[in-house]
């Protein structure tokens, strides 16, 4: 296995159809500035963690030859397809697994030795990890034993496993997934990303977490931007999109910041409304009265 260890170089710099947020930028700099990263990305909701996970992704496949990923998340986002369109945008295919085809997985790798190749790149919803297919079924009298997912030998391998909303998951099966990670002697340089919120470092601290917080040495706690902070954001994103940052009173900024807390989706959200609000009505300043009016107006949260 050839390993990629520069330190030097952003591989994920251009390397997806995504705006440039330099803050997205900095799990993946953690990651490559590290010897042996196992890492949480802990964050307040909005913040932007799938595409750190992806630009993370990008570098682990700069420099490794990683093949399979799993990622774990509710079933809403399975629905939604969060996963699968966020993960386009580096040109993955990631494919949803759901009761039967998870099932058909497990025996395929039951029989042959290895998971299926085609679905090395799978997106798993919580829900599905029940006893049954976690750990299997015994047989009976007019039933054959069903395997369980960390009942296969050897169970299947993961480069990288995502937990995305890893504070919700049944503690009991956070800990059990561990059992999907790549051991340890494997020269790969991440094999587990939890992404969260922030209550799931407290979460980790249970005794019960303890071989599983054993692996992550790397922890990234993203919080909201302070008010300066939001400021230059949104002027950062106006002039990359080639307009005038003046567009926005400074009082206008700082009442955005208000309203959103300075979590920077919805930062985005609010000054996108209050860009369209102005040009429907050729206004070409926008001032703290506008982002009032507009905060009611489409009633954003």
């Amino acid at each position: 296995m050839t390993i990629n260890t520069s330190c030097s170089t952003l591989y994920s710099l251009n390397a997806a159809r995504i705006d440039f947020v330099p803050y997205q930028f900095r799990p993946a700099l953690k990651f490559i500035r590290s010897d042996r990263p196992r890492m949480l990305i802990a964050d307040g909701v909005g913040v932007g963690k799938t595409i750190e996970a992806g630009l993370i992704l990008r570098e682990l496949q700069a420099r490794s030859n990683i093949q399979s990923v799993l990622v774990i998340c509710p079933r809403p986002l399975v629905t939604e397809r969060k996963w699968e369109i966020e993960m386009r945008r580096f040109d993955e295919r990631f494919i949803p697994l759901d009761g039967p085809l998870l099932r058909r997985c497990i025996n395929e790798t039951d029989l042959e030795g290895r998971w299926p190749i085609q679905y090395q790149k799978a997106i798993l919803p919580y829900s599905l990890l029940t006893e049954e297919l976690l750990y299997g079924q015994p047989g009976s009298r007019n039933r054959r034993s069903r395997k369980g997912l960390l009942d296969l030998d050897p169970p299947p391998r993961f480069g990288l496993v995502i937990v995305d909303e890893a504070h919700l998951i049944d503690p009991k099966a956070l800990t059990d997934l561990r059992v999907l990670i790549s051991p340890i002697g494997e020269k790969i340089p991440l094999k587990i990303l939890l992404c969260g919120q922030e209550n799931l470092r407290h979460i980790l601290k249970r005794s019960s977490h303890a071989d599983l917080l054993y692996r992550i040495t790397l922890r990234l706690f993203l919080k909201p931007y302070p008010r300066e902070q939001t400021a230059l954001y949104i002027d950062n994103r106006i002039t990359m999109a080639g307009g005038s940052p003046k567009i926005f009173e400074p009082e206008a900024k700082g009442l955005i910041h208000d309203y959103a807390a300075g979590v920077p989706r919805q930062i985005n959200n609010i000054s996108t409304a209050c860009l369209l609000n102005a040009a429907s009505q050729d206004i070409h300043k926008i001032n703290d009265a506008m982002v009032n009016n507009v905060m009611a107006q489409f009633q954003l949260p």
